[in-house]
């Protein structure tokens, strides 16, 4: 670790500091970022470049696996050589997600010690993304300009907090919800728990049925942190399932449940509903990848593929990635998935639960919706697992134990 940082440190003394740690510091911007894209446009946009450009100089610096990157790459410059530029200009952020996606988990999976280590040094700093996240959200929850209606889900004002969409503010408290079950795994106080209370609301009066469900399981896996004796764990999921059942019931989130319920419904319009109309342009859309040449369909059609030619994204990892990168950038995506879910949860105990919990939350959010292109689901992700390899093992220096 000493002979790493020195090789990559920036500057001497107190001000000192390696690349993945400003790597690191800058990812975990991005919760408070997001809250603040709607009305600062370009300031995501800004960290995400300064993200890809220190993730890139942290790849070369430390030599990850070239021969994999090299091939990636060039599958990913044949995806932007081969799309219009009106396609690209339809969302340009979109360029560059699935080879950032490829980069960060090879950094991650290289690195990973490393990295626990790292989040450990800068836990300070994590605690004040948390705080300055949840105390924004928590002041927006009494402001009306935080609520809006979504159009053909019923009367009910959804909460946006000031981010402006429920599929921004959504990710961004499941990232936080991550970095509390980090905090009280390496040693804080469990009383740093109730941060998660504004995060809840967000997931119950939001209204997005992805990240409600995504947060929930974030928020299991938090639980199951705290839990220090696991079959209490799974007594007590009853008893809290049946409270949680009667909170829903008086959230949000009950109107789209009831909108999707609703009796009388065809077969047809009940999963249109269900699936938000995705299971109707999915099936459109690879109608479209179909009948591309064959070698379109092995290395991709291009970036927006499915915006440019049908007018809505795929919001589904895996079609999206099949019509803009092809059955290689599609196989190349799962079993990078399957290889880093292996790796980052190895443990001493099976802890199969909460493994099958980890592997829910990524396959939910990448079929109905987009893992790879929201970003706080997607840099937390990572974590998440590593909190899972580390459930086993010792978090706690012997100054810490005392403390708490």
């Amino acid at each position: 670790m000493e002979n790493c940082n020195r090789c990559t440190a920036i500057g001497d003394g107190f001000f000192s500091f390696t690349r993945s740690e400003i790597l690191i510091k800058l990812i975990l911007l991005f919760p408070i970022t997001t809250l603040f894209q709607y009305h600062i446009g370009i300031l995501n946009k800004a960290l995400f470049f300064l993200v890809l450009v220190a993730l890139f100089s942290v790849s070369v610096v430390r030599r990850r696996p070239f021969v994999y990157t090299a091939c990636i790459t060039l599958l990913w410059l044949f995806s932007v050589a081969v799309s219009p530029l009106a396609a690209i200009q339809a969302n340009f952020n979109m360029t560059f997600y699935y080879i950032f996606l490829v980069l960060y988990l090879v950094y991650v999976l290289t690195d990973q010690e490393k990295i626990w280590a790292l989040l450990k040094k800068i836990r300070r700093y994590i605690f004040y993304v948390i705080l300055i996240y949840t105390a924004v959200v928590t002041v927006s929850i009494f402001l009306p300009s935080s609520y809006s209606q979504m159009g053909g889900w019923g009367e009910e004002a959804y909460f946006s907090s000031i981010s402006g969409s429920p599929n921004r503010v959504g990710p961004a408290s499941v990232f936080v919800v991550v970095l509390i079950t980090f905090l009280i795994q390496t040693g804080s106080h469990k009383a740093i728990a109730l941060l998660t209370i504004p995060q809840f609301y967000v997931f119950l009066m939001g209204g997005s049925r992805t990240y409600f469900v995504v947060g929930i399981c974030a928020a299991v896996v938090l639980y199951y942190v705290m839990v220090p004796q696991k079959k209490w764990f799974f007594f007590s999921l009853i008893p809290l399932g049946l409270v949680g059942i009667i909170v829903v019931l008086n959230s949000s989130m009950m109107d789209k449940f009831a909108a999707t319920f609703q009796e009388g419904l065809s077969q047809q319009e009940f999963w249109r509903r269900l699936t938000n109309t995705r299971s109707i342009f999915w099936v459109e859309q690879l109608k479209m990848f179909f009948a591309t040449p064959w070698y379109k369909q092995l290395l991709g059609n291009g970036i927006n593929f499915t915006t440019y030619n049908y007018g809505l994204w795929a919001h589904s990892d895996f079609i999206e990635i099949l019509c803009s990168y092809g059955y290689v950038g599609l196989a190349n995506y799962i079993l990078l998935m399957i290889y880093t879910i292996r790796n980052l949860t190895k443990t001493r105990r099976r802890h199969f639960f909460i493994k099958c919990v980890c592997i829910f939350i990524w396959f939910f959010n990448a079929f109905f919706n987009f893992f790879y292109c929201y970003f706080c689901a997607m840099l937390c992700y990572p974590i998440l697992l590593l909190i899972i390899k580390h459930l086993d093992m010792p978090n706690k220096s012997p100054a810490e134990q005392q403390r708490n």
